[in-house]
Formats: structure tokens, sequence, C-alpha cells
């Protein structure tokens, strides 16, 4: 760390020179203006006024015909979700055709366009502006379609709706969409301090919507297991006991509540409701007694392990949700309310 000192210009203004290698870096010269942040810290975060944001970041990745796409797919996306606008993949030899099309759902998924395309190379860019992607809001919508599912899933259930079920399993892409790129949003915020002043959003905003979304894709990701299962009742041609069906749409549905509760808390940064639906979720244990009890006498193994699978992943979501509950928390005390 460089410390300088601070120089009285005039009677009452002090000043500090900025350092030679900063003002090189930023290609700053004379009559130029730079902009000044104080943080919440009480320190004073010093960055040019031109959209460092929209920086261009390029990087090349070199793959071989052999390479399996779970390896490309997670490169690519280390690079994105680091900020870099331009991919560019090269192959040792030539593309294959499973590779090009792997290129283009990553492209759409991530909001990318293929800007140049051979043979042997395809090159995405990212031509969003992340000063223009409101955090709220984007949380706000990425919840709003988990939580549609989590209603379906009932219904699914209930009424062993089997398009129903394949719906939502569908939607799992469009949370990934929603993630990715907020993921992307909060790291590049975090890892560029000029940024936060341009995006409007503070370093324990972004804290506290990591936990967020990371968890919202964690209970999208268990809502699609529990309807993969529901599937596979259907299609076995199983049917749930009716005291054990109505035990799991209770846990269900209290699921639902909890979801709601723990992400208006979070939005709302009330902490005395996150306290509430914390202290609230010995309801859930009550009724995964009950099931627990009810299993003991099926005669059906498919029941038996379908109902175990579900009720496992239910409980996860809670475990989801509870991180949302506790980040609200933390929240309104990072807030000093």
């Amino acid at each position: 760390m460089e410390k300088r000192k601070l120089i009285r210009l005039g009677r009452s203004t002090l000043v500090v020179s900025l350092p030679s290698e900063w003002v090189r870096l930023n290609e700053l010269k004379h009559s130029d203006t730079v902009a000044l942040e104080v943080q919440g810290d009480g320190s004073l975060l010093v960055f040019p006024t031109e959209n460092r944001v929209s920086g261009e970041k390029e990087i090349t990745i070199y793959i071989d015909q052999l390479d399996k796409e779970g390896k490309i797919t997670r490169e690519i996306l280390s690079y994105y979700l680091n900020g870099y606008n331009t991919i560019k993949v090269v192959s040792s030899r030539v593309l294959t055709v499973r590779q090009q099309k792997l290129i283009r759902q990553l492209a759409q998924k991530l909001y990318m366009n293929i800007i140049n395309a051979t043979s042997s190379e395809m090159v995405m860019q990212s031509l969003l502006d992340l000063s223009k992607i409101p955090l709220e809001t984007s949380l706000t919508r990425m919840y709003t379609i988990t939580y549609s599912m989590f209603l379906d899933l009932v219904k699914s259930l209930e009424n062993y709706d089997r398009e129903l079920a394949i719906a939502i399993v569908s939607l799992d892409d469009e949370v990934d969409n929603f993630s990715y790129l907020l993921l992307r949003l909060l790291r590049t915020t975090l890892a560029y301090s000029s940024t936060l002043g341009q995006l409007k959003i503070s370093k324990n905003n972004c804290l506290d919507g990591l936990i967020v979304v990371q968890n919202i894709e964690y209970i999208a990701d268990n809502i699609v297991n529990i309807a993969q299962r529901i599937l596979g009742i259907i299609d076995e041609g199983r049917r749930f006991p009716k005291e054990l069906l109505e035990l799991l749409k209770k846990l269900f549905e209290e699921g639902i509540k909890f979801y709601e509760s723990a992400f208006n808390a979070f939005i709302t940064t009330d902490s005395q409701l996150s306290n509430s639906i914390l202290e609230s979720r010995t309801v859930f244990s009550e009724i995964n007694s009950r099931i627990l009890e009810n299993l003991i006498r099926q005669q059906d193994p498919v029941i038996v392990c379908a109902t175990c699978t579900i009720n496992s992943n239910l409980q996860a979501i809670v475990a989801s949700i509870s991180r949302i509950a506790e980040a609200a928390i933390n929240k309104h005390a990072l807030a000093g309310k």
C-alpha cells in the first residue's frame, strides 16, 4: 500500500497527487475528470468517469476434438462469469458438429452473439450493458419463475399431470439463464470497484445478492428433481396412497409459504419477518415425522423410494430458503436499521 501526504491548497482545501503509474494506466491527462465515491467504511474510491463496465475483455480458449462437452462448458462459463465480453473458441483441427452446437447453445443461454464462425473457431460476444441490468428486478423475476414452478408442482402431484411436470422441468433453463447473468453482474462488480457507482450496487448488496441467486438456483434444481420423480410415478402407472399424498401436498404448501415470506423479507430488509419464519421451521419436522410413520406401512417399494426422494428434495429447498431468510437478517444489520 502506497502512502501520500495531503498538501494544503489555499486556506481550507487539501489535495493529494495521483500515482503517475495509475494515471498512465487509465490514460488520463490534464483537465480530465475523475469520479470520487465515499465507501461505507469511510474510504474514498477514485476512478475515471469513463464507463469501465463496458470495457473489452477478450480470451481465447483452445480445445481439441476429443475434449468433452462438460470441459468446454465449464471453461466458457468460467470466463463469462468473470466478466469477459469476447470469448473465442479455437480447435486444434476442426470444430465437430456437436461442439459447434454446444457453443451456439451456450451463447444463447448466456445472452451472447456469435459474431464470427469458421470450421476451426467460433467467437462469442456479449453486447449487454451491465449497468442497465436492475439487480432487484432481476432477482424478483428469478424468484417469480421458481415460485410458479413450486405452485405447479402441487398441481402436478395432485392431478398426476404429466404435461405440467414436463413444463416445470423446461422452466429450469430460464432460471439458469438469469442465474448466469446475475452472477456475472455481481462478480464483475466485486472484482472492479469502479463499477459500484455505475451499477448502483454496494459491495454488501453484491454479497447478499450472490447468496440469494445461488439459493434460488438450488431451489429450482430441487423442484425439477421432484417434477422428474413425479413423471416417473406417472409413467409407471403408480399412485400415492391418499393419506401420504395429502401429507406431501401439505409439505409443498408450507414450503411455498415459507419461500414467499423469506423472499419478501429479503426484498424489504425485514429482519423481524425473517426471524419469525426461521423459528416456524418446526412445521417441516412435524410433517416429515408423519410422512416417515406413514412410509412404514407402505408395501410398494416404488412409492417408498419416490417419497423419500421427494422428501429429501423438499428438505434441501427448505435449507435454501432458510439461507435467503438469513441473508435478509444480514442485509438488515449492514443497513444499520
